[in-house]
Parts: C-alpha cells; sequence; structure tokens
C-alpha cells in the first residue's frame, strides 16, 4: 500500500477512482491501496464475530463520559508502554474498547462487558503447548472385545492379519475374500483394514469377528495422522482466569509456520488438571498451528504463539 502526501489543493483527495482506492489516515496521510472486492462466505465464525463488533459499539456509545475518560485514559497509557500503532498513530480509546470486547464476546458470548478498562496488564500464560494429528478413534471395539473376552482378534496385529496367514496356515478375515485392496496391493503391516467377509467365516479355530466397523491404523510419523483432527496439549494447567485460543491456517506443506495475519480462531479451551489437551475436527491436510492465551474476564489477550504444523 502506498503512501501519498498532499498538497493544498489535493487535502481532502479520498474515495475510489479507478482501480486504487484513496484513504485518509490517522496522521492525515492518503493511504493509496489496491481496489478489491472483497471475499465474503458468510462463515458462522464471521459472523459471530460481526455480531460482537456491533454490540461492542453499541455499547461504547452507552458509555458515561466518566467511562469512555476511563478509556482514553487506558489508550494513552498503552501508547507510553507499547508505543504507538503501526501507522504511527495514537491509539484510540473507541478502538481498544472494541478490541476488548470483541474478544470477551468470543469467549462468552452472553456475558457483559466490562464498561472500564483492566486495572493491570495481561501477557499471557506459562504453559507450553504442542500439537499432533488426534487419534482415529476414541474406543477401538476390537481392543473392547479382546480386553473382556480374552480372545484374539483378526484385527488385534497379533499375526492374523496377511503376513500372519503364510505362517498358521489359517484364512486371515481380511484376505482372499476380494474386500482389502490394502492387501491385495502388498499394502500390509500399520495399514491392516478388516472387512467382514461376504460368506461364512472359514476354519473352525478363527475367534468371533468383531463388528465390522473396527479399523487398525499405525501412525505413519509424529506429525502425521488420519484425517480426523488437531490435538492441542499443554504440560500442565491454564493459570486462573486465563483461557487458550485455538487457531489454525491450512498450509501447503508440513515446512510451512503460515502468515500471522492469516490463522483463524477454530475455538477456545481451558486446560486443567483432568484436562490438558483439546481437539479441532478439520478436513485433512496440512494445518500451522497457533494459540493465543486470553484473560475472559477482561477480553486482554496475548501475542500470537505458533506451536507448530501438522498433517491429519
Amino acid at each position: 500500500m502506498a503512501r501519498a502526501t498532499t498538497g493544498v489543493l489535493f487535502g481532502g483527495l479520498t474515495g475510489k477512482p479507478g482501480t486504487v482506492v484513496l484513504v485518509r489516515g490517522p496522521s492525515g496521510a492518503v493511504y493509496v491501496r489496491p481496489r478489491i472486492t472483497p471475499r465474503n462466505p458468510q462463515t458462522p465464525g464471521q459472523r459471530a464475530v460481526r455480531e460482537a463488533m456491533s454490540r461492542a459499539t453499541r455499547i461504547w456509545r452507552e458509555l458515561t463520559p466518566a467511562e469512555a475518560e476511563a478509556w482514553s485514559a487506558y489508550a494513552r497509557g498503552l501508547d507510553r508502554s507499547l508505543g504507538p500503532t503501526e501507522s504511527g498513530a495514537a491509539r484510540r480509546p473507541h478502538t481498544v474498547f472494541s478490541g476488548l470486547a470483541v474478544k470477551f464476546l468470543q469467549v462468552d458470548p452472553d456475558g457483559d462487558v466490562p464498561r472500564l478498562p483492566p486495572g493491570e496488564g495481561f501477557t499471557g500464560d506459562a504453559v507450553v503447548v504442542t500439537v499432533a494429528p488426534s487419534s482415529v478413534a476414541a474406543e477401538d471395539p476390537c481392543t473392547r472385545e479382546r480386553e473382556e473376552s480374552g480372545a484374539r482378534s483378526p484385527c488385534a496385529g497379533d499375526g492374523l492379519g496377511k503376513e500372519g496367514e503364510e505362517e498358521s496356515g489359517a484364512p486371515s478375515s481380511c484376505a482372499g475374500d476380494g474386500s482389502c485392496p490394502e492387501h491385495e496391493e502388498g499394502v500390509g503391516g500399520g495399514a491392516c483394514v478388516r472387512h467382514e467377509p461376504s460368506g461364512p467365516q472359514a476354519g473352525p479355530d478363527l475367534p468371533p469377528l468383531a463388528p465390522p466397523s473396527c479399523v487398525r491404523h499405525e501412525p505413519s510419523g509424529p506429525h502425521e495422522g488420519g484425517g480426523a483432527g488437531v490435538v492441542f496439549s499443554t504440560n500442565a494447567p491454564n493459570g486462573a482466569d486465563v483461557t487458550t485460543e485455538l487457531l489454525l491456517q491450512p498450509v501447503g506443506s508440513l515446512h510451512s509456520k503460515g502468515t500471522p495475519a492469516l490463522f483463524r480462531t477454530k475455538g477456545f479451551h481451558t486446560f486443567t488438571s483432568g484436562s490438558l489437551s483439546g481437539t479441532v475436527a478439520v478436513p485433512s491436510g496440512c494445518y500451522a498451528c497457533a494459540v493465543r492465551f486470553v484473560r475472559p474476564s477482561t477480553g486482554q489477550s496475548s501475542a500470537l504463539v505458533p506451536v507448530g504444523t501438522v498433517r491429519v
């Protein structure tokens, strides 16, 4: 985006001439940027943020003069402690209020937005967050059946797969019936998928078949999974009055760290001693992952913290 210095004749120049947009900044400078029709998919997340922004604006207009002056003083304090904004302009009280109000409403849509600014700063939390692909299934029917009955399951990885058939001479439930393309193509080991045979079970020595939904997978690496979701985990619970904002960004490969401005919020999770992980369901693909720590009572948030890239 280009910046132009205007003289007396063109000091009031703004608008949309041709393929560009002229915008006057808070400092008086005129900025020139390409005229682009924004993409507007109207996702639930977009609608929620827009509603929060509208609500924040309504509340700002209802503040008393004393409350508004408190936000002015708070904005001036941020300028002194953090320096000016990227554009070089001072922070506007309404913008500061709206930023905290929107984040507050993202965490608690039905809460009452604080009408006075926070009394102290917020830098985040001391926990360490890691990410990994989620498990394919929380409960494996074959494992449950094997534990309850003591019987060996055809898909339990105990020699009754394709490879085990050659050693034991017993037919496997996932071989020879035309329903297991993985084994027909020579893919064995960790990709064994059991299909229900089309005819009666062969051989009196084989155990009963588990439900046909049983699938066994072996992870192919520490950052790869089966397309179920992304698991965010911490080494300790969140601190008092702190929750964690979970953000993702689709990327082209595991080598990409993502672009800070393109991360999107997927939810908030408060890590506790009984719940040190939270899962975000996503389609298959590569995702750059990040978190922010948020103080729910005020809407204050930390800087973006990248935590890794995973394939699900």
